[in-house]
């Protein structure tokens, strides 16, 4: 292994100019996928382990979700043409005599999921959907080097490919915002107290120096509107709700809601908007208001597909680097965009914890070798931007230490145990 610690030169992301960071929230079509997709890889390897005693080699990170098409009225609507799920990607079939019941897992991975957090989606129901699933067994070079030490027994498990994880700490104000926003907009909670507010919500927020700027996709649930006057009147109590929820996160920071931003009028402003594609009806009765029939953009035409949307830690902030890696699916025993990706984030929260009055920023990277032990990276790299009091160098025993630490078998099968009881979060 072959450890770096650099200094890197340069501001950290708190204190660069601009900054701009999205989260797709629980209904947005690309959340679902990768959701339904870790759901299926995480009883499929219970499945695996009740039946053979160890989790059988499986990706199934390749699931697109077609979106179908409505008919919304105030008050209500119907479905017009179902949304597809359509689940490929690869997984053990059988095992000597016994087959696998694939499409029964998978179908059911995703009914479940979409009955804990669609309030208006009912998956038994074939005119909302339909899931087509197309699985096939695993490709023979993969399952090769995943058996090729008897992984789970040796203990020596081999990178199933040369990939990169990627990690980095802490979050900004910003990334913490958006982030908790979604969530409570999303909570039990909120939807208790504004129902009619859909869960397909996306996040776009902007910091100009020490300005914000947040621009909310809210859907809103038709069954509880019964006007454009009442869509208006309840668009303005949810930006309300917003511009509370954002201050008291940001209060004690030195950012701001951009009290100057531009005036949208019932679309927004002084750094809250919602539905700017929003437009009243006028007197040929032409208008737009984002109204849904069940609160999610797949039921009219928007698909989501695995790996499009939140990274590992659920944002996509775009002045970070970041890894193409889909984490949602893929087996959580040997797949190094699954495992370095989250491996990554905890080696620099550690840092970060330890080290945090002696730095600012802290990013972690780490390379695999495809058929060389998952403990063993070719490279693991610590990027530093020290605190004012600080030197890199002085810091780097204690930062290898954390690394060697964190690498070892005990730690992957800790990981892999967490993916299978589900409480890690892929996006």
């Amino acid at each position: 292994m072959k450890f770096y610690i650099e200094e890197h030169k340069g501001n950290s992301t708190d204190k660069s100019r601009i900054e701009i960071v999205e989260r797709k929230g629980l209904g947005h079509p690309d959340y679902m996928a990768d959701s339904i997709a870790e759901a299926f890889s995480r009883n499929l390897s219970k499945y695996y382990i009740e039946h053979f005693g160890t989790i059988l080699h499986h990706n199934v990170d390749k699931l697109e979700i077609v979106g179908g098409n409505v008919d919304v009225e105030f008050g209500g609507g119907k479905f017009l043409k179902p949304m597809v799920m359509f689940f490929s990607g690869r997984a053990t079939t059988k095992v000597g005599d016994k087959v696998i019941p694939l499409a029964e897992i998978a179908e059911q991975s995703a009914k479940n999921f979409i009955k804990e957090n669609y309030r208006f989606v009912n998956p038994d129901d074939k005119k909302q959907i339909i899931f087509m699933i197309e699985t096939k067994s695993s490709s023979t070079d993969l399952v090769g080097v995943y058996e090729g030490k008897d992984a789970l027994s040796s203990g020596k498990i081999l990178a199933n490919d040369t990939s990169i994880g990627i990690g980095y700490a802490p979050l900004t104000i910003t990334e913490r915002t958006i982030k908790e926003l979604e969530m409570y907009l999303n909570s039990k909670k909120f939807k208790e107290k504004y129902p009619y507010s859909g869960e397909d919500v996306k996040i776009m927020g902007t910091r100009i120096d020490k300005k914000l700027d947040l621009t909310i996709a809210m859907g809103f649930v038709s069954k509880f509107v019964d006007s454009e006057t009442g869509y208006w009147k309840y668009k303005g109590k949810i930006m309300e709700e917003i511009r509370k929820f954002v201050e008291s996160k940001i209060s004690d920071s030195e950012i701001s809601l951009n009290e100057k931003g531009i005036d949208l009028g019932e679309n927004g402003s002084k750094g809250i908007y919602l539905n700017t594609a929003d437009v009243r009806k006028n007197r040929e009765g032409k208008g737009n208001i984002y109204l849904t029939l069940t609160g999610i953009s797949a039921e009219q035409g928007d698909d989501g597909a695995v790996g499009r949307g939140n990274r590992v830690n659920g944002i996509i902030p775009f002045q970070r680097p970041l890894s193409m890696e889909a984490v949602a699916g893929k087996n959580p025993v040997n797949h190094i965009g699954k495992l370095y990706n989250v491996m990554a984030f905890r080696i620099a929260d550690k840092i970060y914890s330890e080290l945090h009055t002696q730095i600012r920023q802290v990013e972690v990277k780490l390379l695999s070798q495809i058929g060389i032990s998952i403990t063993e990276p070719y490279i693991a790299c610590a990027s530093i931007i020290p605190a004012d009091n600080a030197k890199v160098s002085d810091l780097e025993g204690r930062i290898k230490k954390i690394f060697e630490g964190e690498l070892t078998n005990e730690k992957f099968e800790n990981l892999r145990k967490e993916f299978v009881e589900g409480k890690i979060e892929v996006c």
